[in-house]
C-alpha cells in the first residue's frame, strides 16, 4: 500500500477556527505492530427441556502500536476567545512514534 490521502479537516465554533490539510498516511504505518483478540464465553445448557439454555459471548479486538509520520501538513489555528487570543498557520511534520497509538473495539 502506498500513500493514503486524508481529506481536509475543518472545525469552527465561537471560540476556535482550525483547518488541517495535506494529510497523507504511509500505507506501511497503517498496520499495527500488535493485534490482540480477547474472548469471554459463557455457556449453560441442560438436557432437560424445562431448563433454558443460556450463552453469552464477548470479544475485544485491540490494535496496538500504530505509528504514523506525515510531512508538510498545512494548518491554520485561530483562538478567538479568552485572555490569550492566538492565530497561527504554517507547515508541520507530524510524528506519532515510539509505542504509537492503541485502539480498542
Amino acid at each position: 500500500i502506498g500513500h493514503i490521502p486524508i481529506p481536509r479537516i475543518e472545525y469552527t465554533d465561537e471560540g476556535l477556527d482550525l483547518v488541517v490539510e495535506n494529510l497523507t498516511l504511509q500505507g506501511k504505518n497503517l498496520f499495527p505492530n500488535i493485534i490482540g483478540l480477547e474472548a469471554h464465553n459463557y455457556l449453560r445448557f441442560s438436557p432437560y427441556k424445562g431448563i433454558k439454555d443460556e450463552s453469552k459471548h464477548r470479544f475485544t479486538l485491540t490494535f496496538a502500536q500504530m505509528q504514523a509520520d506525515m510531512h508538510q501538513v498545512a494548518f491554520y489555528y485561530h483562538k478567538k476567545t479568552g485572555m490569550a487570543k492566538m492565530k497561527d498557520s504554517g507547515l508541520a511534520d507530524v510524528l506519532l512514534g515510539g509505542e504509537g497509538l492503541t485502539g480498542l473495539d
